[in-house]
């Protein structure tokens, strides 16, 4: 294997992968990345064998092999030298050679074939999907994903394919347990139908918070690529943008029930200004005690009265103006819960709909209909 490749180009495909990269020694060959040098290009691969990631590089390839070295090391060393072309060369027993001008590094390596095997399947249809839908549906569930590992089925975004009026959505939910984000949007597909032909969102299958914050950053990079290209295989979702591949590997166990979650009856609902409601948050949860960030919202005629109090640091008060015209409620509320919903929406103004100050409310900004978040209120001793 030799190749010569750009500094920039390298030194980004391996920064890249840098958090795929399985960080606890449990299997030492899950903190390496697999080099390829094919042809005009050199593809780098890292799993931790819940997601992979695979990305691309243009490189000028003298001979073709591949090899596998330490994740971190490798990017150190690159990441320190010259922005110049950088040499790379496989040597006898799979030490690598990486120069650059007087600059000359040989590391260990190891057999490629020491390295898991990963398909990615890159001949298959992949479906095309507009890649700011994906990005909005994941910014509106993730952050309400549980992140208790041990809590398989709720550490992770569940994506369905819905039917509603008649017109096919895909459904993205997640929950932790104490609040519950959905959204569903129409997602127009490259086929005649417009719709997405992924057998297995008929009955719902769940990516894992991990494999989906990797994705996330996929979607948000500007490379100038409108779309996010995806397919589902061998209990896996590879979904492809330019010349990056992410493999996710999806939860075996059953999500719950989300449904029975969702409040039917709301008679009382506070419409008010997500911004300002947000900054008030914001300022009182300083207050508030750190683990968890209990507040208080009492609901008034055309007000919200926002209250923290920690015997360690004192109490925070703060009213912002909203319509509302119940009868008087106040709910305990963890802050973060909130601070999350209100910042992942993007109207002006948002509604509170409430039944009684022990029950869960819902969260829904005034004019987007496919978006809601319900949160469960906590206890909070006097």
């Amino acid at each position: 294997m030799i190749f010569n490749i750009s500094y920039k180009n390298i030194l980004g495909g391996l920064q890249k992968v840098q958090s795929v990269v399985e960080k606890k020694e449990i299997k030492p060959i899950l903190s390496t990345v697999l080099i390829n040098a094919i042809t005009d290009r050199v593809e780098i691969i890292a799993t931790n064998l819940e997601t992979s990631l695979k990305t691309e590089c243009a490189a000028e390839v003298i001979e073709k092999g591949s090899v596998v070295v330490d994740a971190k090391k490798i990017y150190e060393v690159i990441k320190e030298m010259p922005e110049e072309k950088i040499g790379f060369k496989k040597k006898e027993n799979n030490w690598i050679e990486i120069s650059s001008g007087v600059i000359l590094f040989n590391l260990v390596g190891l057999s490629s074939e020491e390295f898991p095997e990963i398909n990615f399947f890159d001949k298959e249809d992949f479906q095309e999907i507009d890649r700011n839908i994906i990005k909005e549906m994941i910014e509106k569930t993730l952050y309400a994903s549980s992140t208790d590992e041990t809590r398989h089925n709720l550490n992770g975004v569940l994506f369905e394919k819905i039917t509603e009026t008649e017109k096919e959505k895909l459904q993205l939910v997640a929950t932790d347990g104490h609040r519950l984000a959905i959204i569903n949007k129409k997602i127009k597909e490259v086929n005649v139908n417009e719709s997405l032909n992924i057998d297995v969102f008929e009955k719902g299958v769940v990516f894992p918070r991990r494999g989906i914050a990797e994705l996330k950053k996929i979607v948000e990079e500007d490379g100038g690529e409108s779309s996010i290209y995806l397919f589902c295989k061998e209990n896996k979702g590879f979904f492809r943008k330019n010349n990056e591949t992410i493999a996710i590997r999806m939860i075996e166990e059953e999500f719950p029930n989300y449904t029975q979650a969702i409040p039917k009856d709301t008679p009382t609902e506070a419409e008010f200004n997500r911004l300002e409601l947000l900054k008030a948050l914001r300022r009182i949860s300083v207050i508030a005690e750190e683990k968890a960030r209990a507040i208080k919202i009492s609901f008034f005629k055309n007000e919200l009265m926002l209250y923290a109090s920690n015997p360690i640091m004192g109490e925070g008060k703060e009213r912002i103006p909203a319509k509302y015209s119940g009868d008087k409620i106040t709910i305990g509320f963890n802050a973060r819960y909130l601070i999350d919903a209100l910042s992942a929406a993007e109207s002006e103004k948002v509604v509170i709909k409430i039944k009684d100050g022990d029950s869960p409310v819902v969260l829904k900004p005034s004019d987007e209909e496919d978006y809601m978040c319900i949160i469960m209120p906590m206890e909070i001793k006097e």
